[in-house]
């Protein structure tokens, strides 16, 4: 409560006179308590209408209830940063719910969103259970449980006076104000987080929200075997002992750190490894439209990636039918194969490809051919029944961009499954010997790195683009993760082949029209070849699916 209620704020989103009434009692109640130390005793509730919704109160605690309210609807407490707004957000789970403000400003921003809201308090559960149930919310699992080390019972010690103070011990955050008699003790049930987990039989969450009282750490230690199915995590801090032992706890598990409030107490924003890498590459996307556009037909060299694809397609593509082009980005290749009459759904992880590709595909006037234009990742492709697409593309290297084997064999399986039987599939992926082929002639200083040896071992490599994440290929890394599946591969092509480390030669060659009609002819010839497959930055792929 670091600003405290906004009155006149209150006032202005107030419905109705009487709702405005109780706004100017809960505001005297506030003085009160913070200027003279006077305190209502009558728990009775109460309603107003705020905003979209009738917000439950108690006499006892409205003062600082209005203070939490304001923190969450008008502040932004626990979603100061998009990323954690919940709107893409399919399960939220948020472990001291409290009186249900932060689960309410959830639904509200997402209406599709279930959360689960967690409160042992019963004083607190009895007005969270109120303000759901009153408003007509749906997709709430309300669990009127402490979060623990086991399962079981457990002391809890509450502050009727403020509904927010609850835990083992309250007083373990410094809190001068708070006098002993204001603490009341009390017997709750008790449940670890992993039992819950099962009982809801949870394998995803999208955000796990923490704001106990300075159990968040033992919490999250104590839920160490589930975090991986955990994408985000915002955890309240209120001591700099906390704060630091979440932050070693976390990135030790698998979490970036995303964003820290620099306050006295705050916020934390963690991001799962996997899921920061995607959000790190989505980014690098966004702002790179243009030129991803631009990227395959901004000069000769870069060209010979689009038309050897484009030759590819143009041989094995059946003569019309319907195309997932799953991470096409800003719709090149989408609108070149709606030009020669193919239905095309467009699908992409980067909403401002999307929005950019709209605008091209409406130039190129082919928008009755476009029948879809998705944000959605290629590990999960649910939104699409098995066998619906007559062939099925993922170009230019999205699977490169997937951190670690099984997610990366996740989403070839989610191609695969797509497809209908014998539909060809074409996937383009980077290099490895492509990759070593252009450092050896750029770039002495990444040969010197530490990381060198790991990229050689694992074809694993954060300086993409200098600081993104990348997996590079080898020919037989690609043919075993499709030699598990129900998939024939049919070719593998070096897509720039021999001009790899070359890319300033090539254009120039390509200035003399007989000498770069002679090295494409070779170029075609040649692409097929394994040693050319192996040397090139971006390797096709295409295959069957039996």
């Amino acid at each position: 409560m670091e600003k405290g209620a906004d009155f006149n704020w209150l006032r202005k989103i107030a419905k109705d006179e009487k709702s405005k009434k109780w706004i100017e009692k809960i505001e005297k109640w506030h003085k009160d308590a913070f200027e003279k130390g006077k305190f209502i005793k009558s728990s009775r509730p109460f309603s107003v209408n705020l905003g979209k919704y009738k917000i439950w109160f108690r006499r006892c605690s409205a003062y600082s209830s209005a203070d939490i309210y304001t923190e969450i609807f008008k502040e932004n407490d626990h979603l100061s940063i998009p990323e954690f707004s919940g709107k893409d957000a399919d399960l939220v789970v948020d472990i001291g719910a409290n009186e249900g403000y932060y689960t309410l400003k959830i639904k509200q921003n997402n209406p599709m969103c279930k959360v689960m809201a967690i409160e042992p308090n019963p004083l607190a559960f009895e007005i969270l259970k109120k303000n759901i149930e009153s408003n007509k919310i749906q997709g709430v699992i309300l669990v009127n449980k402490a979060i623990c080390n086991r399962n079981g019972k457990m002391t809890l010690e509450i502050v009727e006076s403020v509904s927010a103070i609850g835990g083992r011990d309250v007083r373990v955050i410094d809190r001068p104000w708070l006098k002993k008699e204001m603490i009341r003790k009390i017997k709750v049930d008790c449940i670890t987080l992993e039992r819950l987990f099962r009982i809801y039989n949870i394998d995803r969450v999208d955000i796990l929200k923490l704001d106990i009282e300075g159990m968040e750490f033992d919490i999250l230690k104590n839920s160490k075997n589930i975090l991986d199915k955990v994408r985000k995590i915002v955890v309240e801090w209120h001591s700099e002992k906390i704060r630091d032992n979440v932050k070693r706890f976390l990135k030790k598990n698998g979490f970036n750190l995303l964003y820290e409030e620099k306050r006295d107490y705050g916020n934390l924003y963690f991001i799962n490894q996997q899921q920061y890498n995607d959000f790190m590459i989505r980014k690098y996307y966004e702002k790179s439209v243009k030129d991803e556009w631009k990227r395959l037909i901004k000069d000769p060299y870069h060209r010979l990636e689009f038309d050897t694809t484009m030759l590819f397609l143009k041989k094995y593509l059946p003569r019309k039918g319907l195309i997932l082009d799953a991470g096409g980005g800003p719709g090149r290749y989408t609108i070149e194969l709606a030009k020669r009459g193919y239905d095309i759904v467009l699908l992409d992880l980067a909403k401002e490809n999307l929005k950019f590709a709209k605008k091209q595909i409406k130039r190129a006037k082919v928008e009755k051919k476009v029948k879809a234009i998705i944000q959605g990742d290629v590990r999960n492709l649910s939104r699409f029944e098995n066998n619906s697409f007559d062939a099925v593309l993922c170009l230019g290297g999205p699977l490169s961009h997937i951190k670690g084997e099984k997610q990366r064999d996740k989403a070839i399986s989610e191609l695969i499954r797509v497809a209908k039987p014998m539909a060809p599939i074409f996937i383009s992926v980077f290099g490895k010997f492509g990759r070593l082929n252009l450092i050896s002639s750029n770039s002495d200083q990444e040969i010197g790195s530490k990381y060198f040896e790991r990229f050689i071992r694992t074809g694993e490599s954060y300086s993409w683009k200098g600081k993104y994440y990348a997996h590079y290929f080898s020919p037989e890394e690609i043919k075993e993760h499709f030699k598990r599946k129900n998939f024939k591969i049919i070719q593998l092509i070096g897509l720039e082949g021999l001009a790899t480390p070359y890319r300033k030669a090539i254009n120039n060659l390509a200035k003399n029209k007989r000498a770069w009609h002679n090295w494409l002819y070779m170029h075609y010839k040649l692409c097929t070849h394994p040693i050319i497959v192996g040397i090139s930055i971006h390797i096709l792929l295409i295959g069957r699916k039996e």
